[in-house]
C-alpha cells in the first residue's frame, strides 16, 4: 500500500493496481479546488502495469462522479511547451550573466515558450554583489540550487553557506529550532534542512545523513502532532447520526443522513 499526494500522477511507472483517491481537491498554492480532468486522468493512469496486470481499478472514498467525469472528459491538446536553456551557456566566450540576459530577451517559435531564468540572473547578480568569486560553472550551480530565494531566512542561510564553502570551512547542517516553535518555525526548519542538503551535494560537502534524517523526522512529527492537535479541535460531527465529517464537508449531516432527509422530506404530503 502506498499513501501519496497528487505527485504520484507526475508519471512515476509504479506496479499498482488500483488507485484510490480519498479526495477530489487540492490546494495548489493559491487556492483550494477541484482536481482538473487532465490531473485525474493522469494519476487514475498509474493503475494497473502492462505484462503485470490486465487490468488497473480506479476508486473513490469520497465524490466518485468527479473523478468518473474527469476520466471521460476530452482533455484538450497543450497549447504550449517549455524550452530550457542548457550547459551549452557555459561554453560562450562571453560573461555567464551576459549571456543568460541575452538569452532571456531572445524570441521564441510557437508553440515553445522559454523557461523563465529571472532567478538565475537575480541570484547569480547578488553572488557578485556580495563580492563572491566563483567560476560560470559554480555560479551557474549555485542559481540551479531548489529554495525560495525570495523568503530572508533562506536566502540569508543560503549565502552563509556559500561563504563558508568559499573559505574552505565545514558547512554544517542548521539546528533545531530552540524552546517551543511554532508551526511556521518549523515548517522554515524544514525548508532549511532541504537548501542544507541540496547545498552540499551540490558542491561536494559530506553529510551526515543519519542525523539529518533524524532531524527531518523530529520535524515531521512536531508538525503533524501540531495538525492533528488542530484537527482533534476542529472535527465536526453530522447532528443526526454523530459521525466524524470531512474536513472540508459542507452542511452539518453527513451524506448519508442528507439522503435520508431529502427523501423523508420527499415523501410528506405537502
Amino acid at each position: 500500500y502506498i499513501v501519496s499526494t497528487d505527485a504520484i500522477g507526475m508519471g512515476l511507472n509504479l506496479p499498482i493496481r488500483r488507485i484510490i483517491f480519498l479526495e477530489t481537491e487540492k490546494f495548489d498554492g493559491v487556492e483550494r479546488r477541484e482536481l482538473k480532468p487532465e490531473e485525474i486522468r493522469q494519476i487514475a493512469g498509474r493503475a494497473g502495469r502492462f505484462g503485470m496486470y490486465n487490468k488497473g481499478y480506479v476508486g473513490a472514498v469520497q465524490g466518485l462522479p468527479i473523478i468518473r467525469a474527469g476520466l471521460e472528459a476530452v482533455v484538450p491538446p497543450l497549447d504550449y511547451a517549455v524550452a530550457g536553456f542548457s550547459d551549452l551557456v557555459l561554453q560562450a566566450e562571453f560573461d555567464l550573466l551576459e549571456v543568460l540576459t541575452e538569452w532571456n530577451r531572445m524570441p521564441t517559435v510557437e508553440p515553445y515558450r522559454k523557461l523563465d531564468i529571472t532567478r538565475y540572473i537575480t541570484i547569480i547578480s547578488k553572488m557578485r554583489e556580495m563580492g563572491f568569486t566563483l567560476t560560470r560553472e559554480q555560479e551557474l550551480k549555485a542559481a540551479n540550487i531548489p529554495f525560495d530565494e525570495s523568503e530572508e531566512a533562506l536566502r540569508d542561510l543560503f549565502f552563509s553557506f556559500l561563504r563558508r564553502w568559499q573559505q574552505g570551512e565545514d558547512v554544517d547542517q542548521p539546528g533545531l529550532p530552540e524552546g517551543d516553535p511554532t508551526l511556521p518555525e518549523l515548517e522554515q526548519y524544514y525548508r532549511k534542512l532541504d537548501l542544507y542538503y541540496s547545498f552540499a551535494k551540490t558542491f561536494g560537502c559530506p553529510v551526515d545523513e543519519d542525523r539529518l534524517y533524524d532531524s527531518r523526522e523530529q520535524v515531521a512529527d512536531a508538525i503533524n502532532e501540531i495538525l492533528l492537535h488542530r484537527l482533534r479541535n476542529n472535527i465536526r460531527f453530522c447532528q443526526v447520526c454523530g459521525k466524524a465529517l470531512p474536513l472540508y464537508h459542507r452542511g452539518r449531516l453527513c451524506d448519508e443522513c442528507y439522503q435520508r432527509e431529502r427523501k423523508n422530506r420527499a415523501r410528506r404530503p405537502g
